[in-house]
């Protein structure tokens, strides 16, 4: 008789996986604490990799306003400093 209730609590389960089967048609696993951990650590390195783009895409702008001062006004030559500066002055 034990058997026969265990098996019965068993099927139970087997039934809830299949409503959640049905619900999502994809198979989906529980993530594991290391699954967990290398997303993580993915989405940080992409988001190293997407801040190094940008960074190159915000040099080569400045570099851009550069040139446009530098044709602006040739005789006064701006350092990287007062550059910095400039923006905080406006």
């Amino acid at each position: 008789m034990p058997q026969r209730r265990r098996r019965w609590r068993r099927k139970g389960r087997k039934w809830q996986g299949r409503k959640r089967r049905l619900r999502r048609p994809t198979k989906r696993r529980k993530s594991s604490w290391s699954m967990r951990k290398r997303k993580g650590r993915k989405r940080r390195r992409w988001r190293k990799v997407k801040e190094q783009a940008e960074e190159k895409i915000f040099k080569k702008k400045r570099e851009k306003e550069v040139e446009i001062v530098k044709e602006e006004d040739k005789e006064k030559k701006m350092k990287w400093s007062e550059w910095n500066d400039r923006g905080a002055r406006k």
